[in-house]
């Protein structure tokens, strides 16, 4: 089953098409499939058969921000589909939009 890594970027609100942009022209670099504006639009940037490398050294067992433990190593770049939600810069702390919200 495949399973959702949601992200939350401190790119500058307006960013997110750019980005899935740049994903779209490098599938494999670092990055997700889809991008989420402070708008709420979406931007698919990959084909469906590409799988950017949103799990790789990421994957931490740290508790730093949430507990991951049981999903350590077990939900990687080939079994998930990477999500980004744009925007909280330059605050980092600041959730993801209400708009973002409704299109997640």
């Amino acid at each position: 089953m495949a399973q959702l890594i949601v992200h939350q970027t401190e790119g500058p609100a307006g960013s997110a098409k750019s980005m899935a942009l740049a994903q779209a022209k490098n599938p494999q670099k670092r990055g997700v499939t889809i991008w989420v504006e402070t708008d709420g639009t979406v931007y698919w940037s990959t084909a469906e058969t590409a799988i950017p490398t949103h799990g790789d050294g990421a994957n931490r067992n740290d508790g730093k921000f949430i507990d991951n433990a049981k999903t350590y190593h077990a939900v990687v770049k080939t079994n998930s589909i990477g999500v980004e939600f744009n925007g909280n810069y330059p605050d980092v702390t600041r959730p993801a939009m209400p708009q973002q919200a409704r299109a997640g």
